[in-house]
This record gives C-alpha cells, sequence and structure tokens, in this order.
C-alpha cells in the first residue's frame, strides 16, 4: 500500500494520514508548568490548555531563564519570563574599564556602548571621562610625577633637573633625571665627581686631601706625603718632618694624631740641647723681672689719672694754633670787613641826608600850596 503523506501549516509532516484519519494537531497539548520556576499569579487564570488553532501564531513563552543586567555584572542576573525582554540595572557600579586604561567607571550601572564587542575602548563609549592625574610609576623611576592626565601607555621622559653635589663638595651638578637615573650606581659616581683635588681634611692630620674627587672616605690616611716642621718642646729646635713620619711618632708616643691641637702637631718630637737650656735660662730670668717689677709699688701718675676726654681737649687745642699765614690771612679779612661796614655806614648817611633834604622840601611846597589856597578863598 502507498503511503501518503500530507503537509500541514506548521510544517509537521504526517506519515499515517490516511490509515489515521485523525485531525492533526499543529501544536498539541501543553505540558504542565513546573510549579518550582512558575511566577504565582496574582488574579485566577483559566488553567484549561487551549488548544491552538492551526495556522496561528505561538503563544508568548512562559518558561523562566537567568537575564543580566544591562551592565553585564557577574552574579547579578535575575529569573525572569522568556517573553518578557526588558532589561533592568542592578544598581552597582559600572566598574568597566576608562580608555585611558588606568582607572574604572564609578556611573551606577548603565547600558554600555557595545555589548557584544569584547573591545574596551568601544564598551566604555557611555562610560564618563577621566579627569584624574597620571599616577603611573614611571621607567626609569624616580620621585616626580607625570604632568600630564591620565593617558594609556607610557609616561614621557623625565625632563626635571636634579642636583647632586660631588663626592668632595666643591660644586653642584645639575642632571637631568632620565639621564641620571638611568645610569649604574658606579656610572652615577663617575658623573658626580668634580675632577678636581678632593679638599677634605685627612682624619689624621691637618693637611688636604690629595687625591681627585672621590667617593667614600680619602684613601691612606696614614701615607700623607707633605711637610711639617717639627719642634722641641721648648720650640727652639726645629726640623722638616713628612707627615706619615710625624703620625707615626705621635702614635710611638701613645697619643693619637687626631686627638693633637693644630698648634701642638709636631711639637716636642724632637729633644732639646744645650742651645735650648741656655735659651731657658734667659726666658727663666726674663719672667723673674718682671715678676719683681709687678711686685713694685708704683707711684700714683697724675698725668695718668687725668681722663681721656681732657687729654683729646688738650691735644686738640695743642693742634689748633695758627700759623703765620693763617694769622696775616685772618688780619686781612678783619681789616676788609670793617672797611666793608665803613663804606656801608657812609653811603647809609649820605643817602640818608639828602632824603631828609627832599622830605623837607616836598613839606614846605605842601605849606606854600595851602596857604594859597586859604587865601584865595
Amino acid at each position: 500500500m502507498k503511503v501518503q503523506t500530507h503537509r500541514f501549516l506548521c510544517l509537521y509532516l504526517c506519515l499515517n494520514y490516511l490509515q489515521s484519519h485523525e485531525a492533526h494537531r499543529c501544536h498539541g497539548a501543553r505540558p504542565p508548568p513546573n510549579l518550582e520556576f512558575t511566577l504565582k499569579p496574582k488574579k485566577k487564570k483559566n488553567t484549561q490548555q487551549s488548544e491552538s488553532v492551526l495556522g496561528t501564531p505561538c503563544p508568548p513563552c512562559p518558561e523562566l531563564e537567568w537575564r543580566p543586567c544591562v551592565g553585564q555584572h557577574i552574579g547579578a542576573e535575575r529569573m525572569m519570563v522568556c517573553s518578557n525582554k526588558s532589561q533592568f540595572s542592578c544598581e552597582n557600579l559600572c566598574g568597566n574599564p576608562l580608555p585611558c586604561g588606568n582607572h574604572y567607571c564609578t556611573k551606577t550601572c548603565h547600558p554600555l556602548g557595545n555589548q557584544s564587542s569584547t573591545n574596551q575602548s568601544l564598551r566604555s563609549e557611555a562610560c564618563e571621562d577621566c579627569s584624574l592625574s597620571c599616577q603611573k610609576e614611571r621607567k626609569p623611576k624616580c620621585q616626580h610625577h607625570c604632568p600630564r592626565r591620565c593617558h594609556p601607555g607610557d609616561c614621557p621622559p623625565c625632563k626635571v633637573l636634579v642636583k647632586r653635589s660631588c663626592h668632595c663638595g666643591a660644586m653642584v651638578h645639575a642632571f637631568e633625571c632620565i639621564y641620571y637615573n638611568g645610569l649604574s650606581s658606579k656610572d652615577q659616581e663617575i658623573a658626580r665627581s668634580c675632577g678636581g683635588p678632593c679638599h677634605r681634611k685627612m682624619p689624621n692630620c691637618t693637611h688636604l686631601c690629595p687625591e681627585t674627587c672621590h667617593p667614600g672616605e680619602c684613601p691612606n690616611p696614614n701615607k700623607c706625603g707633605k711637610k711639617v716642621t717639627v719642634r722641641c718642646k721648648c720650640q727652639t729646635l726645629k726640623k722638616e718632618w713628612l707627615c706619615q713620619d710625624v703620625q707615626a711618632a705621635h702614635n710611638r708616643a701613645g697619643s693619637h694624631p687626631s686627638d693633637i691641637p693644630k698648634n701642638q702637631f709636631g711639637v716636642g718630637l724632637i729633644p732639646c740641647n744645650s742651645d735650648c737650656k741656655s735659651k731657658v735660662q734667659v726666658v727663666e730670668s726674663e719672667l723673674q723681672l718682671r715678676k719683681s717689677r709687678v711686685t713694685e709699688v708704683k707711684e700714683p701718675d697724675n698725668e695718668k689719672s687725668v681722663p681721656k676726654r681732657r687729654k683729646r681737649r688738650e691735644r686738640v687745642v695743642e693742634s689748633n694754633e695758627p700759623t703765620i699765614l693763617q694769622k696775616i690771612i685772618s688780619r686781612t679779612k678783619q681789616v676788609l670787613l670793617f672797611i666793608f661796614f665803613l663804606v656801608i655806614l657812609v653811603a647809609a648817611t649820605h643817602y640818608g641826608y639828602k632824603g631828609l633834604l627832599q622830605l623837607n622840601d616836598w613839606m614846605n611846597k605842601v605849606d606854600e600850596q595851602r596857604q594859597r589856597s586859604s587865601r584865595i578863598r
């Protein structure tokens, strides 16, 4: 028997259509819902399973599924009905990396610019802009901060000038930070050397280190080659020794060279002779004479008891005695001054007398005019 087939609108292929003579149900009966994953209805619904008519659209899917938030945060999924396509925010911080690559977005969970893309620059388009200062650690490491704002990639090289004194302290060098920090410790010591003499005081003597500017302590402090004047105890005899020999002599005498004062360095290392003894006797006799002079009672000197100001005044008076030329000049000035005053007196008398005569004439004229006017009346 030939099998007849029939294709319905639901594209379900029935192989036994003629034999069964049963009407095909496109969707069939719905399975009973699972109570563990169903939402409790607020109102009573018709629990009768309606049979779908052939060719009608499918009803909304009632199944539940885990759906992530709009920010795609892990652990913030919620159970939602499959047919409900609404999205939600989990109210957590966004936390997506910013374009700078160093910080993260602090906004509340929000939709991303491109959720399907894994590129960070595209995912963070909707995030905030980073306005913080750069906090990266520079390479090579230095104590100066990057002047730029937060940026991706490496920081620019540090051009800040770093001041470093030479080993002896005679001068100060200025290096670029990237250059100085890029050197090794040995190269840094070489770069800091000024190339001149050390100029530091030796620890065991009063001389300066003759070596070139160097780090650390001065080498060979016990082998100073400078010359030192050595004297006996009374400082009559003197010789020139090398400084290293003087240090050795002080060490043999039981005193460390660094503890000896500068004015006593090398004194007492030569024994005194007969010349020293005679000089010592002369010195002692002079000291005795000085003591006897001090003990004698001195008569009070009136001149010394005079105050200093009075002495100065007397000296000034003595020094102010005029010379012959000064006397002639002063006499001439006096005569000229007398003549000047005499001329002024004569001129004043002459012009005063003339003025009185003119005044008298004027008064006479005024009287005559008055008399004439009285006669006319």
